[in-house]
């Protein structure tokens, strides 16, 4: 058996249809929506914004004390007619990782993983929504990776 800290994790967010991924944490009207565990999954319930992934102990820590490498993110987005994946860091330093245009993409990024640690994020944004879109970020225990 795997232990705990060693399992990836997935973290799913769902917008309602006409509400765009704008970078923040999941909410509804405001009010913050807290995931639950399914099928191995971190799912936050349908929100009007989202966006924001972020494994820190003041926002979601997800049973997580170690900095985590991001090795893939999914998105679907139906009619939705852009989007921007940008890593943040402590300092405010953003930089952007993907950019795209169509309704189902797939990044994988294990082979230069993005390290997240508890002051660094990943934003993804969206314009154009028309229905509802997913997005989904697969993490695993950050490795240094030495040859």
């Amino acid at each position: 058996m795997i232990a705990t800290t060693q399992r990836p994790i997935m973290i799913r967010q769902t917008m309602t249809a006409g509400s765009n991924f704008s970078g923040v944490a999941p909410a509804n009207g405001g009010t913050p929506v807290t995931p639950t565990l399914e099928n191995d999954i971190w799912k936050f319930a349908t929100a009007t914004a989202g966006g924001l992934f972020q494994p820190s102990a003041d926002l979601y820590s997800f049973e997580r004390a170690e900095a985590l490498d991001v090795v893939g993110i999914y998105l679907k987005l139906a009619n939705q007619s852009a989007f921007t994946v940008v890593f943040e860091d402590e300092d405010g330093f953003a930089a952007t990782i993907y950019t795209g245009t169509t309704a189902t993409s797939w990044m994988r990024t294990a082979e230069s993983p993005i390290v997240l640690t508890y002051t660094s994020k990943l934003k993804i944004t969206t314009t154009g929504a028309t229905a509802t879109m997913t997005a989904g970020v697969i993490l695993q225990p950050h490795r240094s990776y030495y040859y």
